[in-house]
């Protein structure tokens, strides 16, 4: 039988003070990874906190003229000084914000969302000003007569410049098969565009039947030195580019487009309604 008093044995484990032992020195390869593990962490907050703020910039909650205060980000986003001033950092850098020493950060621009399918802007449409650039009559290229399942021997072809108030936007080019029947298309695109009308009402317009469906396609392209000075971006700045093709009632291509949006000043929304679960079960 053993006479030792347990307190004094967990005494004894607990060292001469009474306190808890040392925990063992950390490695050096066990701070390398901790201090990569906590910079991963940190660039995880300020890229979601990034996101976040933008999406507020697109949404409207976050206004132009709006002053961003970095102590109730820090409250907002439950994030630490660093990654915001990070995140606060690339959007500065999107041209979405200006920060300045003694001013702070301020909001200066926002984001225009577009439908994937349409073309005027979700919210704002009528500070939308359409400019044509250039309108021509050229030969049928076989590949776009292909996709538009045309014998058409020539296409009209334009281009326009988007802008939102005095901030350029977008450059589209646009195709249409020649028919004997639209004379006076370029007149009527002018129209429309100035018109503003929504998409199946100046498609009735331009082509005298109504719109049967819309194909999209959107990629990344990167900025070229023509459009860099249309659109007023850098070379090989991200541009948001869209292929659309524009089917009649009668199963007809009437337009091919190809849009390049300014990557940093436009998102692109799709939205599609989804059937009731149950519903659809039964």
């Amino acid at each position: 039988m053993s006479l030792t008093d347990p307190s004094d044995a967990a005494a004894a484990d607990q060292g001469p003070s009474g306190t808890a032992p040392a925990p063992p020195p950390e490695s050096g390869r066990e701070a390398y990874r901790r201090q990569r593990q906590q910079a991963a962490t940190s660039r995880r907050v300020s890229r979601a906190t990034y996101a976040q703020l933008r999406a507020g910039i697109r949404d409207g909650s976050i206004v132009p003229e709006q002053r961003l205060h970095e102590t109730d980000l820090v409250k907002t986003f439950a994030a630490n000084r660093n990654a915001i001033r990070r995140a606060l950092q690339m959007l500065a850098r999107d041209g979405l914000i200006e920060r300045h020493t003694r001013t702070g950060t301020m909001v200066t621009s926002s984001i225009v969302t577009f439908s994937a399918t349409g073309v005027l802007p979700l919210d704002g449409a009528e500070e939308l000003r359409v400019a044509e650039l250039d309108q021509d009559v050229i030969p049928m290229p076989p590949a776009l007569a292909v996709r538009m399942d045309s014998d058409s021997a020539q296409v009209l072809a334009y281009s326009q410049l988007g802008l939102f108030g005095d901030l350029p936007l977008y450059v589209r080019s646009g195709y249409a098969p020649r028919l004997a029947t639209d004379p006076h298309f370029f007149d009527q695109v002018v129209e429309s565009d100035r018109d503003l009308l929504p998409m199946e009402v100046a498609f009735r317009r331009l082509f005298g039947a109504g719109l049967g469906a819309v194909e999209s396609a959107v990629e990344w392209a990167p900025a070229e030195a023509s459009q860099c000075e249309l659109l007023g971006v850098e070379p090989g700045s991200p541009l948001l580019m869209r292929e659309m093709l524009l089917v009649d009632e009668h199963g007809r291509g009437r337009e091919f487009s190809v849009t390049y949006f300014r990557g940093d000043r436009v998102s692109l929304s799709y939205e599609q309604e989804w059937p009731d679960a149950e519903a659809a079960a039964s």
